[in-house]
């Protein structure tokens, strides 16, 4: 999928951890903070090159917070995810 035609490393962006104050949580502003992270990581990819976003969660909740808006688990490290770039331009 990803590797195939791909250079060596695959050259993709790492994003920082995204959070919301607990006493705002629950209001789909982490999605929002996320899609505004997809559209600027589009931008950036059309002159860099970029080929998916990468994510370190920090625990089971933002594993299952990143999984839920298409993000899939390394084989080999569960709190590392990946989401193609080709998904994120189709969200925008």
């Amino acid at each position: 999928s990803l590797k195939r035609n791909m250079p060596d490393p695959i050259p993709v962006v790492l994003l920082g951890r995204l959070a919301v104050d607990v006493k705002y949580q629950g209001k789909k502003l982490g999605a929002l903070l996320l899609q505004d992270a997809w559209k600027r990581v589009a931008s950036t990819a059309e002159q860099v090159g970029i080929s998916a976003i990468i994510v370190h969660a920090i625990d089971e909740s933002a594993r299952s917070f990143y999984t839920r808006l298409g993000f899939t688990q390394s084989p080999l490290e569960p709190y590392t995810l990946m989401l193609p770039l080709g998904p994120v331009k189709a969200k925008l």
